[in-house]
């Protein structure tokens, strides 16, 4: 089974030619925001957008000032239709929430976080799973103590 599958068809409703679907986590789409730089009418054919549906992430190997990347709902709310956006809000509205501003607006999908999630700030060093994991951030990752409280 590939991960993150549902939302292939909102991919391939928003993008022409996307090279993956049904087959793989990974997709390939020639990339909007190089066709907009370039002022090209036509897709290049290079296919140098990714989207993992898995990790519902994208990135453009070829834009880097600035760098083209993010959520994949960053990418459906720049280029989908009304229907896209919220098929895609109720197929992800269960996992996580995403905050980005798109020009002036700013989109927020609500987040639910699994019960087991324990705030950094309410730690209990003196449990052997909660000491592992302050460990591993503070000092395995060297991760001040004040930015993950906050």
């Amino acid at each position: 089974m590939i991960r993150g599958q549902e939302f292939h068809s909102i991919v391939d409703n928003i993008f022409e030619d996307v090279k993956g679907v049904d087959v793989s986590e990974q997709l390939q789409i020639n990339c909007p925001k190089c066709q907009e730089r370039d002022g090209s009418s036509q897709p290049d054919g290079k296919y140098n957008l990714e989207v993992n549906t898995a990790k519902r992430v994208f990135r453009c190997w070829k834009c880097d000032e600035p760098k083209f990347s993010g959520s994949l709902g960053k990418l459906v709310y720049l280029y989908g239709s009304n229907i896209d956006k919220e098929l895609y809000k109720a197929y992800s509205q269960s996992y996580f929430n995403e905050y980005y501003q798109n020009d002036d607006e700013v989109i927020e999908i609500e987040i639910k976080l699994p019960d087991e999630m324990i705030l950094f700030s309410n730690i209990n060093i003196n449990n052997s799973d909660h000491f592992e994991a302050y460990n591993y951030m503070v000092v395995d990752r060297k991760l001040d103590k004040e930015v993950l409280i906050k």
